[in-house]
């Protein structure tokens, strides 16, 4: 190669680099200004709100069941809900590596978990932390779980992949969510059809002497996300929300699970109950369901209040708030 051509490769190589540098910025300082929709938008309102008192971590059904209204009533604290639909364990784990990073003054987190959570790694669905990479180690060691997905992370624009259309239209039409506390209930009641189906049939697999094996990075992030919180003074509560069983039994892996849960989140220095539909007999009224996963509004009502009586046994010293 002579020199000429190797001076052209190292001038378009230099012009790739800052057009990557350029876009990349562009859309991060659309980022900053994102606050609606249901991708970057969650995340920039909760680490807007990192400093309220109380954040609530989770899936749709902490979006749908915690009303953050409830628990600043209950605990005199203020708060926010940071659930995020479709998403579980991974997402927890990288929105407070954030919010911890930016100094949140948070007294307490409180992540709503589901027991299929310890077998199940949803960490791919949770690449709308891709442009905050350099951020926190903890979200860096999610999001590059192999050395390509490293690579593709230095491009500045590449953090941006499938985000672009969502942010310009989260920045040029907000929604009325941008202003809210994240909670949005469910309206109306589950059909006699939708009451009467057959529950989940998720099954994890078993190993020959009949256990359930937990998946080890999951049962990692779930220690991580209380151990984080307790070395900086926060105190974390996790519990189990509830859902709509009707007559059918709690399978074995369920059980064994909810177990498993209690043993990691103590292990770490958190709290844990389950406040669902097994523990609470309030909860076990179909009237207060919208489906078979998740609460109506009035079902979060008495959630809610269920959480804050959990909560002030947990914790006491907040309880005088």
């Amino acid at each position: 190669m002579t020199t000429r051509s190797l001076l052209r490769s190292a001038v378009f190589l230099a012009a790739l680099i800052a057009l990557d540098q350029g876009l990349g910025a562009g859309l991060g300082s659309l980022l900053a200004r994102a606050r609606s929709g249901q991708g970057a938008g969650l995340v920039q309102r909760a680490l807007q709100a990192r400093d309220a008192g109380i954040l609530v971590f989770g899936s749709s059904r902490a979006q749908r069941h915690v009303d953050p209204a409830a628990l600043e009533r209950g605990l005199g604290l203020s708060a926010h809900n940071a659930g995020c639909p479709g998403q579980a364990l991974a997402y927890a784990r990288m929105l407070e590596a954030l919010v911890l990073a930016r100094g949140s003054r948070a007294r307490l987190f409180v992540l709503q978990i589901d027991p299929k959570h310890l077998f199940v790694d949803r960490s791919a669905r949770a690449s709308v932390f891709a442009p905050f990479y350099g951020e926190s180690a903890a979200v860096d060691q999610i999001l590059a779980a192999d050395r390509f997905a490293a690579l593709k992370l230095q491009s500045r624009s590449y953090r941006f992949n499938s985000l672009a259309l969502g942010l310009l239209r989260a920045v040029a039409l907000p929604g009325a969510e941008a202003d809210g506390n994240g909670f949005t209930p469910h309206r109306g009641r589950m059909g006699r059809a939708a009451a009467g189906a057959a529950p989940d049939a998720f099954a994890p697999p078993r190993t020959a002497d009949g256990r359930y094996p937990f998946l080890p990075r999951m049962r990692q992030m779930l220690r991580d996300f209380v151990a984080d919180a307790r070395a900086r003074g926060i105190d974390v509560f996790v519990f189990l929300g509830p859902r709509y069983r009707g007559a059918a039994r709690t399978p074995n892996w369920e059980l064994a699970a909810r177990a498993e849960l209690g043993r990691v989140v103590a292990s770490a220095g958190g709290a844990y109950a389950p406040v669902d539909e097994i523990a609470q007999p309030e909860l076990r009224q179909p009237a207060l369901y919208f489906n078979r996963s998740h609460l109506n509004e009035q079902g979060a009502a008495v959630l809610s209040a269920l959480l804050v009586r959990e909560i002030r046994t947990a914790f006491p010293q907040l309880a005088g708030n």
